[in-house]
């Protein structure tokens, strides 16, 4: 999406920006560094099993299953940017983000304009298949039943990190054996994802604020 190496000038491509947008690509770009630097998303999180000896399960060995990664302090020290930016409805999330440089690229009727709405409309229909689709998928629903990431995300922040729903937080519960583990290894694996694709629109969002045009 970016047009820093032999792409158009960012004026052909954008109309330019009022002060409320600005500030919220601003705010937006400063979450997204945040989230970049953060402890959380330079770790890494991987799945541990360990056989119990002389113990059964369905019929075969037994094994204990859990994740080794950040601690729950990094974690839930992200998920507070991460859940600014992930929410449709704050002012700074990512879709509003999104709708602010496509409608200035509409507004530009260029060529070049019109380039880059159909590149962001590209990056949004990536974001909403990972909301809906996981790769640990087929994991999960031997575990716990079909899930969305979308229902991950809301089970952890709901459940255990921000808010006590009861029904939410037994099903993320220390608890929860392997199940519980494999719920948390799709929540850091989405919210790295996500960083990931939002640090793509970080990259366009500070061009745009440099630009003087802009």
């Amino acid at each position: 999406m970016s047009d820093n190496d032999g792409g158009p000038n960012l004026s052909d491509v954008f109309a330019p920006f009022s002060d409320v947008e600005r500030t919220i690509l601003e705010r937006f770009l400063r979450k997204v560094r945040t989230l970049e630097a953060s402890t959380f998303a330079e770790s890494e999180t991987t799945l541990r099993a360990v056989l119990l000896p002389g113990v059964t399960a369905l019929g075969g060995p037994a094994w204990q299953v859990g994740v080794d990664g950040p601690s729950e302090e990094s974690v839930k020290a992200a998920l507070t940017d991460f859940r600014q930016l992930y929410t449709d409805t704050n002012d700074s999330s990512a879709a509003r983000v999104l709708n602010i440089l496509k409608e200035s690229a509409k507004r530009r009727g260029t060529d070049s304009g019109q380039r880059m709405v159909v590149q962001l409309r590209d990056r949004g229909k990536l974001l909403q298949a990972r909301d809906r689709k996981d790769p640990r998928g087929m994991v999960l629903d031997e575990l716990h039943g079909e899930m969305s990431p979308r229902q991950i995300i809301d089970l952890w922040l709901n459940g255990e990190y921000f808010h006590d729903d009861p029904d939410k937080a037994a099903e993320v519960s220390p608890d929860g054996g392997p199940a519980t583990e494999f719920l948390r290894l799709s929540l850091h694996s989405a919210v790295r994802d996500y960083i990931a694709h939002w640090k793509a629109i970080g990259e366009l969002v500070s061009a745009v604020l440099k630009h003087p045009g802009l």
